[in-house]
């Protein structure tokens, strides 16, 4: 099943993804009462766990991969739980990152008082806006030092995308105003986005150095230490060499490795030819081979007590 370095084969992967593109077996369980809300657990047997966050509309299995990268993991003793947030779905325009903080703090607090096997070794994954939830995790929230490490899946700036649309700016101006008449909460006009949002939530994805404005290439090496370096434990950035929601004038390699080197234990892996989603096989399959071997060598630092990232 492994081969050197603690990687499983590509015939398992391959079979992983023909198997369970679509569906996946486990565990639905509900983790807060008031909001009612629920997450997925692949596996309650595992004691290591990756929390797996969504980007902008998702929700469970909202990506190709993650049913079969939830198979892969298994094999390898690890169980994936899928949170589903207030924000997800279309939720996302009437809440805030402090909004999903407090509800996977809920979800970290069931995992170490109620799962059948309490974690021993626990991470997060996002995939694009949820690397955005995974970072500020790290800065605000009850549980940022029970976390051992970060896993982040296009971590791609809303800013950058949205200001390629023709409307951003008037949009911005729209919402500008609507704050400035104590009316952040409130929904903005139907045509300013694909989903409801408030001035404030779409302030905090479109303008400079708001609280989602993260990975934005005009932000400066001291800007990204402000927003970045408190990420200590060791993090993987996956980034996707097509991503749709790259600008065409983005250097996204270049990007990314500025990214890693403002986090304390983080290196990048270059998804060449993936999109966003990466949606491929082949990619995903490249992509499952480096997260199963990033977590084989989280479990032998563990195991030794150290941290050699």
């Amino acid at each position: 099943r492994r081969v050197h370095g603690g990687s499983i084969t590509v015939a398992v992967l391959c079979v992983c993804f023909a198997m369970s593109r679509c569906s996946l077996d486990g565990r639905l369980f509900v983790y807060s009462r008031d909001p009612r809300l629920v997450a997925f657990d692949s596996d309650p047997t595992q004691e290591n766990v990756v929390i797996f966050i969504g980007g902008l509309g998702d929700s469970l299995l909202a990506l190709d991969y993650l049913a079969p990268l939830s198979m892969a993991l298994r094999a390898e003793r690890w169980a994936v739980i899928q949170v589903f947030l207030s924000s997800s779905h279309v939720g996302f325009g009437r809440r805030t990152l402090d909004d999903d903080v407090r509800e996977l703090d809920s979800l970290v607090d069931y995992l170490f008082s109620e799962r059948r096997v309490r974690p021993q070794l626990l991470g997060l994954m996002g995939h694009s806006t949820g690397c955005q939830d995974s970072v500020w995790y790290m800065k605000a929230s009850r549980h940022q030092f029970d976390i051992n490490f970060v896993i982040l899946q296009a971590p791609v700036s809303d800013r950058d995308y949205l200001a390629t649309l023709p409307d951003n700016q008037k949009w911005i101006d729209e919402a500008q105003q609507m704050v400035a008449r104590h009316h952040k909460d409130h929904l903005m006009p139907v045509h300013a986005f694909w989903a409801p949002i408030t001035a404030h939530r779409y302030l905090s994805l479109a303008s400079r150095l708001q609280q989602d404005d993260m990975f934005s290439d005009d932000l400066t090496d001291e800007e990204l230490t402000t927003v970045l370096g408190h990420m200590e434990v060791p993090c993987l950035i996956l980034w996707s060499g097509r991503d749709e929601y790259v600008p065409d004038t983005v250097d996204g390699k270049s990007l990314a490795i500025r990214l890693a080197n403002t986090m304390k234990h983080a290196r990048v892996h270059l998804l060449t030819a993936a999109n966003h989603s990466v949606s491929d096989v082949t990619d995903a399959t490249e992509m499952t081979e480096e997260i199963v071997g990033f977590l084989c060598r989280i479990q032998v630092e563990a195991a030794l007590g150290q941290q050699q990232y």
